[in-house]
């Protein structure tokens, strides 16, 4: 009987360093997620973002350039900040 008791221990400890290590990963898992996630949102240090900021808003600027109106290009250059 008491052989029957450490053996089955011993397969319960098993197990739980099993679901441990498995725990382990999902929770890092999840951090890499919530970095990711984090770094996503993150637009000041994105190039892309910038890029694309900066095109937008240079192309609305030469669009409103014909339109002698300070007011109308103000208007514009707003638009992207």
């Amino acid at each position: 009987m008491l052989a029957r008791i450490i053996e089955n221990q011993g397969e319960i400890l098993s197990e739980l360093k099993v679901i441990k290590n498995k725990v382990r990963r999902i929770k890092n898992c999840l951090n890499d997620l919530e970095q990711k996630m984090d770094n996503s949102f993150d637009i000041t240090n994105n190039k892309a973002f910038k890029k694309n900021t900066i095109k937008g808003a240079a192309k609305a600027l030469i669009k409103k350039a014909i339109y002698p109106k300070n007011s109308q290009i103000k208007s514009e250059a707003e638009k992207y900040v």
